[in-house]
């Protein structure tokens, strides 16, 4: 009997030593702090998504040190998270993919001080941001749109930390509207929000990023990572107390439980799961991103979105059978897609009539 148990012990360890080790080892390079903002990773790795997909994920904080774009095409990195800005390298169409999108439009905003009311009005202040948005990110995009180049202010790189604009050490800096506007709210600190989205350029966030060589070469490896990931997601979603506490404990203290709390709240709406699945890429609103680089020059000639999407379910049966559900889901992004083309266009017909 000792030795049948004994036996058993040695079988099981062994299986599962053997499991463990036949994992694929993937890396996603964040682009910010850990935060709720990248919820649906970690509760994938916490939940063991990633670890039934035999996959084994390490989840890199971002720092300032780090080039997201190039460790992706170098290949220090699997996958990376950004927004749609990085279409604004042309150069980079070439060799990456958009595999998925979380966030419908992008939270990034610049927070400033209330005489700073437009982008012009940054020029000659103290500005706070990452060294990468100032170069590639949807403010990049805001900045070139209105001629305003980095030697036109003074740059400070980010602390993360709100306190620095709340002391009145800078007067503007990059922020997350589901995220350090907490902060401000509860100090009560005065501000205004100058959104990219205001002047027609529409982006989104958290969509994740591979190299076209990954997914030529090995294509189930990513659809098993986005598939996990959209599980991840959808559990966060559900469990937004138990994902706070997951972050709060094991991954960062930066921010409270009550604001992380805030940020999950903001971020189902900027997912919009009733509408969208998760993790769906609505190509609509990737060609609008698309136009806007081109109309501004970020983008030296129109190129086909479907060349740098990589669909999840190509191959399979995708033809839709429309429930009334579905008609009406599809209407309502119709809908959004329409407001968000009649907010640009009002827009600009205000700015031509300030100017």
């Amino acid at each position: 009997m000792v030795y049948v148990f004994r036996s058993l012990l040695f079988f099981l360890f062994t299986t599962i030593l053997y499991a463990s080790s036949n994992k694929e080892n993937v890396s996603v390079q964040l682009n910010w702090k850990y935060q709720f903002e990248f919820a649906g990773f970690i509760a994938a790795k916490e939940k063991g998504f990633y670890d039934n997909a035999g996959l084994n994920v390490e989840i890199r904080e971002f720092n300032p040190q780090i080039n997201i774009l190039k460790d992706l095409k170098e290949e220090k990195s699997t996958f990376s998270v950004y927004d749609f800005s990085v279409l604004s390298l042309e150069k980079q169409k070439d060799s990456i993919m958009l595999i998925a999108n979380y966030f419908k439009r992008s939270a990034l905003v610049f927070v400033t001080r209330q005489d700073i009311i437009t982008p012009f009005d940054l020029k000659n202040r103290v500005v706070m941001m990452e060294g990468e948005q100032v170069e590639l990110s949807t403010l990049n995009a805001l900045l070139r749109k209105f001629n305003i180049s980095k030697k036109d202010f003074t740059f400070k790189q980010h602390t993360f930390n709100p306190q620095d604009f709340i002391d009145g050490k800078v007067d503007a800096m990059s922020a997350y509207f589901s995220n350090e506007i907490y902060e401000l709210k509860k100090s009560h600190t005065p501000f205004n929000i100058i959104d990219p989205q205001a002047y027609g350029i529409y982006g989104s966030g958290v969509n994740v990023f591979t190299t076209k060589k990954l997914i030529q070469s090995n294509p189930e490896l990513v659809k098993k990572f986005i598939t996990a990931t959209n599980k991840g997601w959808e559990y966060a979603l559900k469990n937004k107390d138990e994902l706070v506490n997951i972050i709060y404990e094991k991954y960062s203290k930066q921010k409270t439980k009550e604001a992380l709390l805030y940020e999950a709240k903001q971020i189902e709406k900027l997912m919009m799961p009733s509408i969208y699945d998760i993790g769906e890429i609505d190509k609509q609103l990737l060609q609008r991103s698309v136009n806007e680089f081109v109309s501004e020059g970020l983008l030296e000639k129109r190129f086909s979105i479907n060349d740098i999407v990589f669909d999840l379910y190509k191959g399979k049966d995708t033809q839709l059978t429309f429930t009334k559900n579905k008609e009406s889901i599809l209407k309502t992004k119709m809908k959004l897609l329409c407001v968000l083309i009649l907010t640009g266009c009002l827009m600009r017909s205000w700015k031509r009539a300030n100017l």
